[in-house]
């Protein structure tokens, strides 16, 4: 019983209803042997307050879109003639207005060999490679 209780509490993150806790109850008496326990609405409230138990939801992630979740990039790596790894690296990142915002600016790190830029779809073109 307790471990369906844990179960359906802390991993599924499922609703606990107070049918759930009064079903929980009488098949651990059951599982005693105490076929007369009924429950009462004072076990109930006991076991909502000791169990932290509240009719609150939370909502953990809301995401419109699917773009809102993930994020696209181009890498290109720069090889030599004789396919030789070179030093410079230049990622094209997405970004909204084809520029980072103050805030990523601000918190980019860039190492010296390494390029970075934005782009609308964080896709490569002409002007990027030019500026690179």
């Amino acid at each position: 019983m307790w471990n369906e209780f844990y179960v359906k509490r802390t991993i599924e993150k499922s609703a606990i209803h107070d049918s759930d806790l009064e079903r929980f109850a009488i098949q651990k008496a059951r599982e005693l042997g105490r076929d007369n326990f009924t429950v009462s609405e004072t076990f109930i409230a006991t076991s909502n307050r000791e169990y932290r138990i509240s009719s609150r939801r939370t909502t953990e992630v809301v995401v419109k879109r699917k773009n809102n979740l993930t994020h696209s990039y181009t890498a290109q790596p720069i090889t030599s003639a004789d396919d030789q790894l070179l030093d410079k690296f230049f990622p094209i990142f997405q970004d909204k207005e084809n520029e980072f915002g103050i805030r990523v600016q601000k918190d980019l790190i860039i190492p010296p060999n390494v390029v970075v830029r934005a782009s609308k779809f964080g896709k490569s073109s002409d002007e990027k490679h030019r500026t690179f």
